[in-house]
């Protein structure tokens, strides 16, 4: 696997989110429920120019919040990427409390719930050291090395192991 691009700088974690757990590999029809009429969209908060997005200026504190255009290298037109890396997650059973992806370029993307009512959900860029990162990188490499698909090694290549990731 090559070295990924060392990172932007991203500020340091304040805390910790330990109760992060990945649940047991689901089945195809169960991730598939999971997945159906999910919608993403942008939270201004994980965005350092949101006006970019079409979306309102964050008015609070980030605080510790990685932001998905700065951290790691999100455009406006990047829907398609998106879109994607959902079906990555879907596809390797990355589901549990949260949802996790791996982009090609090594980041690991946490999404949450927005708005539960509309199965809305954003999404923002894990820092490597985080918990969470070593089980979602396993559970992954395990799903991504068998299928040598160009994406999943791609993403393998670019990710490495999550503790080491500069």
């Amino acid at each position: 696997m090559k070295k990924p691009q060392p990172r932007r700088e991203v500020p340091p974690r304040s805390n910790e989110n330990t109760k992060r757990r990945l649940y047991d590999i689901m089945e195809s029809s169960q991730l598939a429920a999971l997945f159906d009429g999910m919608k993403y969209e942008g939270s201004p908060k994980h965005k350092r120019h949101p006006h970019l997005f079409g979306l309102t200026p964050f008015r609070g504190e980030r605080d510790d919040r990685t932001l998905c255009d700065t951290h790691a290298g999100f455009g406006p037109d990047d829907r398609a990427r998106i879109m994607r890396l959902l079906g990555r997650a879907q596809s390797a059973s990355l589901v549990g409390n949260f949802i996790w992806t791996i982009d090609d370029n090594g980041w690991i993307y946490e999404l949450t719930v927005t708005n539960i009512s509309q199965n809305q959900h954003h999404g923002y860029p894990l820092r490597p050291g985080e918990a969470i990162t070593q089980q979602v990188f396993s559970r992954f490499e395990a799903w991504a090395s068998p299928s040598y698909s160009p994406h999943s090694r791609d993403s393998l290549a670019g990710t490495a192991q999550p503790s080491g990731i500069a």
